[in-house]
């Protein structure tokens, strides 16, 4: 699939795939290795910033946002700070917290840990074991892991920052499981619950919500160029929805039972 879509990829031999990744990947542990050497880190901070500087939007921090102004049916506005920021089309882009927006996605807990401080080595590509759901990567003077291989927890009382308390045992045995398949196995030094979204069908919620309101969310940071340009055709060219459309599950009952289904499948194939 990979070389059918144009990207470079090598089947590696368990030796060679240690080589690459030596505190991540275990040879007595692994069959066979693909290998995509053209793979990058998308970091959500710096894409945004040379977004920022290279279109010219303005940021305006802390500005909570209590409604919308309308006329004639349409938004013509976004009340903040006081004041009402004039707009053509708003576009929420609201991340887990579309949730509170009566959006059909589910706010879910993740576990991640840290393995200690160590001395800068030369630099290993991102670890996934897709058939345990789990994913390591070398962040400089550490490893990091996360790992789907539990029962999915929702979260309906979302805080402020996208992260809880650590839930204990579950997470506790799950991180544990996880980093048996390294070479090493550690204990972490700091762990995290993030919070990240699904929907019932894996896909984003991209598209018109009504006449000058717009979706995108559930869109990961290595997906949101793409995401981001099929937006814009719909915003100029007024192209339809199709299959992203935040509209098609309308109607439907038991969405939030079908989206935890979707949580271990992270990195399903299909």
């Amino acid at each position: 699939m990979a070389l059918d879509a144009g990207l470079r990829a090598h089947l590696l031999e368990p030796a060679k795939a240690a080589l690459l990744a030596p505190r991540l990947v275990d040879p007595a542990k692994v069959t066979l290795a693909l290998h995509f050497p053209d793979d990058g880190t998308a970091r959500a901070g710096e894409i945004t910033a040379a977004q920022r500087d290279r279109s010219g939007a303005a940021f305006v921090p802390e500005a909570k946002v209590t409604g919308f102004e309308r006329r004639n049916g349409k938004v013509t506005g976004v009340p903040a700070r006081g004041e009402v920021w004039p707009a053509d089309d708003v576009v929420l882009a609201t991340g887990i917290w579309g949730a509170e927006l009566g959006l059909p996605l589910i706010p879910v807990a993740h576990p991640y840990g840290y393995g200690p401080k160590r001395a800068p080595q030369p630099p290993t590509p991102f670890v996934r074991w897709p058939q345990h759901h789990v994913y390591a990567r070398d962040h400089g003077e550490r490893d990091g892991f996360g790992t789907y291989d539990h029962e999915p927890i929702p979260v309906h009382d979302l805080p402020d920052r996208a992260e809880l308390p650590w839930p204990g045992a579950l997470f506790d045995d799950a991180i544990a499981k996880a980093s048996e398949l390294m070479p090493t196995r550690f204990e972490p030094a700091e762990r995290h619950n993030a919070i990240f979204s699904i929907t019932p069908d894996h896909l984003p919620l991209l598209g018109r919500l009504e006449t000058g309101l717009w979706a995108a969310v559930a869109i990961w940071v290595t997906h949101a160029a793409g995401a981001a340009a099929v937006l814009a055709n719909q915003l100029i060219d007024d192209e339809p929805d199709g299959m992203l459309s935040p509209h098609r599950f309308d109607g439907e009952a038991g969405l939030e039972a079908r989206a935890l289904r979707c949580y271990r499948d992270i990195y399903a194939a299909e």
